[in-house]
């Protein structure tokens, strides 16, 4: 609401200000990194062997890479933007909504901490396609806290000044519906939370219904 709007500016403000004087105390690496191993042990038991997988909003390209590197896969990362800070293959995305490659490019695709940054009419367009190029879709996303959407700001402000910073989380019954809409077959699971660690995610597995003959 307005309150929260008003809080986001504030904080947001107070970020710049702390940025500029430790000069970010190289905190964009440390919380990506632990934000990779979450992520890395929460898709191990989805992942087996080597594969090809596109990692949709890839950001910074540090969770693409922490994840080809730990699961040994052939990757390609895509985003709205280049702000690459690793190496790693890459394809611009011309529209929000429209993934550049064939269908059945890939057999998995992830959506890292990406869905509640798109709009939610592109959140069902962007799942469509995901499921049009890949067998799997793979989906970590942040639970809709008020704790989680303080964090979001401020990190992804230190990864990417640009960002937009419009949030559209969903609850977990939300996405199921949404899932159920697009008819993909879906698990799901609530991520464990770390000691000491404030955050709270849900991921999910989608793969495409098979058609009855």
């Amino acid at each position: 609401g307005e309150k929260f709007a008003i809080f986001r500016v504030y904080i947001i403000h107070l970020l710049m200000i702390i940025l500029r004087k430790v000069k970010m105390l190289n905190l964009t690496a440390l919380t990506t990194k632990y934000r990779s191993n979450l992520i890395i042990s929460t898709y191990k038991n989805w992942l087996k062997g080597s594969v090809k997988a596109l990692d949709i909003g890839c950001g910074t390209g540090i969770v693409s890479w922490q994840l080809k590197k730990h699961f040994n896969l052939k990757l390609i990362g895509c985003d709205v933007e280049k702000y690459l800070r690793v190496d790693i293959n890459f394809v611009l995305m011309e529209k929000p909504n429209r993934l550049p490659f064939k269908n059945n490019s890939f057999e998995m695709v992830f959506f890292n901490d990406v869905l509640h940054h798109t709009t939610k009419d592109d959140q069902e367009k962007l799942l469509k396609e995901a499921l049009r190029v890949a067998q799997k879709v793979v989906i970590f996303e942040d639970k809709p806290t008020l704790v989680n959407k303080i964090f979001d700001i401020l990190l992804n402000k230190i990864h990417n000044p640009n960002m937009s910073l419009d949030l559209t989380h969903r609850k977990v019954r939300e996405w199921q519906t949404l899932f159920k809409k697009i008819g993909a077959k879906v698990q799901t699971v609530h991520v464990k939370r770390p000691t000491f660690y404030p955050l709270s995610h849900v991921a999910f597995l989608l793969t495409k219904k098979k058609l009855l003959v």
